[in-house]
């Protein structure tokens, strides 16, 4: 995200990504983009083939992902720099820096979680279905964590893993 204003979403998990934010979206993820303001958005796609490289790590290839901050923010605005260069060894530098942001995405997902499953535990889906029914509703974490049976801070820090926001947001 460059710059403006608009809301992302796939599945079930909505974003307003600010200036400097990332948003990784796998190959064919339903996703729909709403634009509140004129935006420029960076936005590279990766041919199939490509991809290949980066196959036996699935995690960076089959789950969205989002970061607002930090070294990932940075290699994006790198990658949009290189983009916009005119010398021979852009393009290699691109290459680079993308590779470079799966590697990070990739570090990121292990590092909150060891060799977590992406699979959703199955209160986690009652949570989600509980916000997405009761959004209206000023509901506190032990409540939400009271009706699925699970503590609020286990179930502030599995949201966010998998979802990429805090529940609040």
């Amino acid at each position: 995200m460059l710059r403006g204003i608009h809301t992302v979403r796939y599945g079930h998990t909505v974003h307003e990504p600010e200036p400097g934010a990332v948003v990784f979206l796998p190959a064919e993820e339903p996703h729909q983009c709403h634009f509140h303001t004129p935006a420029n958005i960076f936005i590279v796609f990766m041919e199939p083939g490509w991809l290949d490289r980066v196959r036996p790590h699935p995690s960076v290839l089959h789950h969205p992902s989002y970061h607002q901050t930090g070294a990932l923010t940075r290699l994006a605005s790198r990658a949009h720099s290189e983009f916009h260069a005119r010398d021979a060894f852009a393009s290699l530098a691109l290459e680079g820096l993308v590779l470079e942001i799966l590697a990070g995405i990739a570090r990121h997902e292990s590092s909150e979680g060891g060799a977590k499953s992406h699979r959703q535990p199955r209160w986690l889906l009652e949570v989600r279905d509980l916000l997405h029914d009761r959004f209206a509703e000023s509901l506190s974490l032990d409540e939400i964590g009271q009706t699925v049976g699970v503590h609020s801070a286990h179930l502030g820090r599995m949201f966010r893993r998998h979802y990429g926001q805090t529940i609040g947001e």
